[in-house]
């Protein structure tokens, strides 16, 4: 454990009735965050001006004291050696020898860097694990059977790494089918690419403008503005916290249109316009928000980012 003061001084805080304490209002990073850099900086802020400060952060690697800087009521401290990955810390502040607030932070896992290139992760897209956010899972609970219709065979998100370039990383998104009871890639939808930033490798954010639910003579079924983010994990071979989100256009998907808009819109979700719709229709595309806290790899299961639906497809 480290003490850390704002005035060089030996001894240990001592409370004065003569001295001002005051609490911290916010630290950075927050209290009970995750995926903190290894190299980041801690600040905290008073709700007044800080006299007699000392922080302690357990784990930090350093000898004697060492002091803090201040502007105004924000102080910060660049802790002297890089922090462990994987690894909890503790950060306890005083003011005038009294407890003056405390936060606890994780950091980053190791990176994976492109040990997982080629391989291939599922989010099942109805599956019993997976957390609707937007629009909750009441709606989609009421309207479980329509929203499985209107997927028809389609069963799965899928995500192959395929590329990784500086602080940028290429996935392939494609969707899964288990028409004949094993999970395949669907060829008759092309996949899409999703540029991805990978700066705080292993976590990982990108996004693209449309992935194509389903293509026929009849029926064009899309998700607008696809977000998609997570974080590799070694420790369980999946992606941790797999988040999609996007806008579905409803119109070809044989839901309800007005009853889903309906109830989005009573749960705080309102159906907002989509890219092809002017302000003299009613919007009909659906915002969706979902996380999977462990989208599994697909051992066996390689992605064709090239394909080229066939006739077959209709």
């Amino acid at each position: 454990m480290v003490a850390l003061l704002l005035i060089g001084c030996a001894d240990a805080p001592i409370e004065s009735a003569s001295c001002a304490a005051a609490q911290v209002t916010s630290f950075s990073p927050a209290d009970g965050e995750e995926y903190v850099s290894t190299d980041t900086e801690i600040q905290f802020t008073l709700d007044g001006p800080g006299e007699d400060v000392w922080l302690w952060m357990d784990g930090a690697a350093s000898d004697g004291w060492v002091e803090l800087t201040s502007e105004e009521e924000t102080f910060s401290f660049a802790p002297p050696a890089e922090l462990k990955t994987s690894e909890a810390y503790t950060v306890r502040v005083s003011t005038c020898g009294a407890a003056a607030g405390e936060a606890r932070f994780t950091t980053l896992p190791d990176p994976v860097g492109e040990s997982v290139l080629g391989e291939t992760f599922e989010l099942e897209l109805l599956g019993d694990d997976l957390q609707w956010v937007i629009p909750g899972a009441k709606i989609v609970d009421a309207f479980r059977y329509q929203l499985e219709s209107g997927l028809a065979d389609t069963s799965s998100l899928l995500l192959r790494p395929h590329e990784v370039r500086g602080e940028t990383i290429e996935l392939v998104a494609a969707l899964g089918t288990q028409t004949t009871g094993e999970l395949l890639q669907d060829l008759c939808v092309p996949p899409v690419s999703v540029e991805a930033d990978f700066s705080r490798d292993p976590l990982f954010a990108g996004s693209v403008e449309v992935l194509l639910l389903a293509d026929d003579d009849e029926e064009v079924i899309t998700l607008e503005e696809l977000e998609v983010s997570g974080m590799f994990d070694p420790v369980t071979d999946a992606i941790a916290d797999l988040r999609i989100a996007g806008l579905l256009d409803l119109r070809a998907t044989g839901l309800p249109v007005s009853a889903l808009c309906e109830n989005a819109d009573a749960w705080g979700a309102p159906c907002e316009y989509c890219a092809d719709q002017d302000e003299e229709e009613d919007p009909v595309c659906l915002p969706l928000e979902a996380i999977d806290p462990v989208a599994p790899r697909v051992p066996g299961l390689v992605l064709d980012p090239d394909v080229v639906p066939g006739k077959e497809c209709g």
